[in-house]
């Protein structure tokens, strides 16, 4: 322990100095960690990536030193931005850990996973990361800090897919959690999630609310269409009522007369059964005449119109 003082106190020469002379590599190791998280924590990235990839590569690592040091590598590389890189390193993070039954590690690479594909956009995937991390922690109740951060970010990933209902869920969780941490929930973080969930509200109502105006106003436009075509449909057929009554008209006024014509003109020879021949088609001929008549006074008037939807 006392050198491990000196050597966040003194630096690295110091501490390393100490731990020789008693000859103890592993917690020489754990040490130049302390150190690189020290490096990390200062913003210099590249300094702390040489410590961890020192002790990675160190024949007395043993397993929990190399998983340690291989998370913080990935952790430098997504400081960095570098997210092809931190993506292959958490990948082979979470293939140790299941490999040996390290579940904190293999939740904490399904975290960080998730924040790469948060920090890229990829929302789906990210989702998908960051949800198995949060059920993870929860079921295993494991860190209830590490187990917040992860909701925060998982929070974030709904608001931007626009899932307000699983987002509402996960943040009565988020709460409850602050809860157990603090006591109380005075943390501004939550109401600066609350907040963005009431906007993320708002702001798909709005969607809708546009998406039914849309479908109304085509609906409106279909209607009238259906309407100016009805319109003239009508018209056509008027038209078309007119022109039959007149080409009609005349052929069995023609049929009529010379129908009557013949019945003068063989009035003494005609028999019974002509007489009723001729009688029937005089009536037809005014059955005839009458349904044209009847025919060339239609008007077609314009139908009720359906009203508009509003």
């Amino acid at each position: 322990s006392a050198s491990v003082s000196w050597a966040r106190r003194c630096g690295e020469e110091t501490g390393l100095s100490i731990l020789k002379k008693l000859d103890q590599p592993l917690e020489e190791l754990q040490i130049l960690n302390n150190i690189g998280d020290s490096y990390f924590n200062l913003g210099l990235y590249d300094k702390a990536k040489e410590i961890f990839e020192h002790n990675l590569n160190n024949p007395n690592s043993d397993i929990l030193i190399k998983v340690v040091s291989t998370k913080n590598i990935g952790k430098v590389y997504f400081k960095k931005r570098e997210f092809a890189k931190a993506k292959d390193i958490f990948n082979k993070v979470s293939a140790l850990a299941d490999e040996h039954n390290m579940v904190i590690f293999s939740i904490t690479s399904d975290h960080f996973l998730g924040r790469i594909y948060l920090e890229l956009e990829n929302h789906p995937l990210a989702f998908e990361y960051l949800e198995r991390s949060a059920k993870n922690f929860e079921n295993k109740g494991l860190n209830q800090k590490e187990y917040r951060y992860v909701l925060e970010d998982l929070l974030q990933v709904l608001l931007a897919l626009g899932k307000s209902e699983k987002a509402t869920f996960y943040f009565k969780k988020y709460t409850e959690v602050s809860q157990e941490i603090s006591g109380k929930i005075k943390d501004q973080s939550i109401r600066n999630i609350q907040f963005k969930l009431e906007i993320n509200e708002i702001e798909q109502k709005r969607i809708a609310l546009e998406e039914q105006n849309r479908n109304l106003k085509e609906a409106n436009e279909k209607i009238k269409s259906q309407q100016e075509a009805l319109k003239s449909a009508n018209q056509e057929l008027t038209q078309f009522a007119h022109m039959v009554s007149h080409d009609i008209k005349q052929p069995v006024r023609t049929i009529n007369n010379f129908s009557k014509l013949l019945a003068r003109e063989v009035k003494d020879h005609l028999t019974k059964d002509a007489i009723e021949f001729i009688d029937i088609i005089d009536s037809s001929t005014k059955r005839i005449t009458a349904f044209v008549e009847d025919l060339s006074l239609i008007h077609i008037s314009e139908p009720t119109r359906p009203r508009l939807i509003s």
